[in-house]
């Protein structure tokens, strides 16, 4: 009689699977992949909401496009302007 082992493989392991192994052998010896109680989709969204928290990142990219932008029409304009005949 197979020894009974008190695991379901795939029930935590990567967030969850749509497969679940029930095996009287060990996991070890089925060579599956060991895998984080966290799954990937839920690890990106740990990152989404670090970055947007607040809106400082979304802000800090506006600012920067702005400086960038006033920079450059700056140049322009001590340039001569633009190149349109009168």
């Amino acid at each position: 009689m197979p020894k009974y082992y008190p695991h379901l493989y795939g029930e935590k392991e990567g967030g969850g699977t749509q497969v679940l192994v029930l095996t009287g052998v060990p996991y070890e010896n089925l060579d599956l992949p060991k895998l984080d109680d966290l799954s990937t989709g839920a690890r990106s969204e740990n990152i989404q909401h670090t970055l947007y928290k607040g809106m400082m990142l979304p802000l800090a990219v506006l600012a920067g496009l702005t400086v960038l932008v006033r920079r450059n029409t700056k140049n322009d304009h001590h340039d001569g302007g633009d190149d349109h005949e009168s």
